[in-house]
């Protein structure tokens, strides 16, 4: 922070807005550097871990396998939520919930985005005073997923992931101030929380969702931004508690594997440092479509992988093997078709 002064003084010199705010985002960028580099975060013992599942794009042996990963990882005592459409086939030891009322019919939650996720927040789904976790069926979980929630004993929040290069979730006090409808936009791939702290994400979106829909109906036009995924929505509502987990404890693929050109990503592979943080980070979130699990538990190295601008031919082989022992893993079930909701 002692830089912050000099950054001041720039500007009551003269110094152009550039050179000001080239300043602002160096500070914000060292202050981050600083908080990662003491991110030694405490262990939870006692965790609840929820999944959300609709449609047919994933199944319950994905639940099953993802599960699997974080048991086979962590000491902690678990208990395990999935709120679904269909329960069949999911592990016995599985709490399954059907997706609460928001006051939305449930093909505008799930059809065009992802509100499904919503659910996770309406009070009665999941036990208080646990630590949650939630993670989507597309994340590769390799550590002891007790961190992540060791997060929330220091500094209690709602965490997501980074989805933006600047930090600005460390000045977020100062943002507030300055822009008090601007907000950080965070990922809900990954997130940890406190159910008690945070049913008022489902409250309101059922209080305020459907007059969105009907007033783009009326009007024909894009609905307000903080409303166009589960993301904006969540980031928005929640917005004077949102934190980042730490990136060597959580990340997506395509932020740390992949750059704009294949070279580039190749010397990232080859980098000591990025190799050591990858090796003890707990989890990996993978986006797009050609980085489905389906994919990735059968791809071959040196095939090409392009999200939007970013690119990378594939040399990880750890990362196949994990999504191949997903996919194989064989785990106990009770006979899904006579699986029944839990609606108590």
């Amino acid at each position: 922070m002692s830089s912050m002064p000099s950054v001041c003084a720039q500007c009551q010199s003269g110094a152009s807005p550039f050179a000001w705010a080239g300043g602002f985002v160096l500070c914000v960028f060292l202050v981050d550097c600083a908080q990662n580099a003491g991110d030694m975060v405490p262990m939870s013992d006692k965790l609840q871990i929820v999944f959300v599942k609709w449609g047919t794009a994933y199944t319950a042996a994905h639940v099953n396998g993802l599960l699997h990963a974080i048991r086979s990882r962590t000491g902690a005592s678990l208990r395990v939520v999935c709120i679904t459409d269909d329960g069949a086939g999911l592990d016995a030891q599985i709490d399954v919930r059907p997706f609460p009322d928001l006051g939305v019919p449930f093909d505008r939650l799930t059809t065009s985005s992802c509100f499904g996720k919503i659910s996770m927040f309406a009070q009665g789904i999941l036990k208080p005073g646990l630590p949650t976790l939630f993670f989507d069926l597309d994340t590769a979980v390799m550590g002891d997923v007790a961190l992540l929630a060791g997060c929330l004993e220091r500094k209690r929040g709602l965490y997501m992931l980074k989805n933006h290069f600047l930090p600005i979730w460390r000045v977020d006090g100062l943002l507030r101030r300055l822009a008090p409808e601007k907000y950080y936009f965070g990922n809900s791939s990954i997130m940890a929380f406190y159910p008690e702290d945070y049913h008022f994400i489902a409250r309101r979106f059922g209080e305020e969702y459907p007059g969105v829909l009907e007033r783009a109906e009326k009007t024909h036009e894009p609905v307000h931004s903080s409303f166009r995924t589960d993301d904006r929505f969540i980031s928005y509502v929640a917005r004077e508690t949102v934190r980042v987990f730490p990136g060597h404890l959580a990340a997506r693929f395509q932020d740390t594997y992949m750059t704009f050109a294949y070279w580039m990503s190749a010397l990232q592979d080859r980098w000591p440092g990025v190799r050591a943080r990858r090796a003890r980070r707990v989890a990996l979130t993978f986006m797009g479509g050609q980085t489905k699990p389906r994919r990735l538990a059968v791809i071959q190295e040196g095939e090409e992988i392009e999200y939007g601008p970013l690119k990378t031919r594939w040399n990880y082989p750890e990362l196949r093997d994990y999504w191949a022992g997903v996919a194989a893993a064989n785990l106990p079930q009770d006979n899904g078709s006579e699986r029944k909701l839990d609606t108590e």
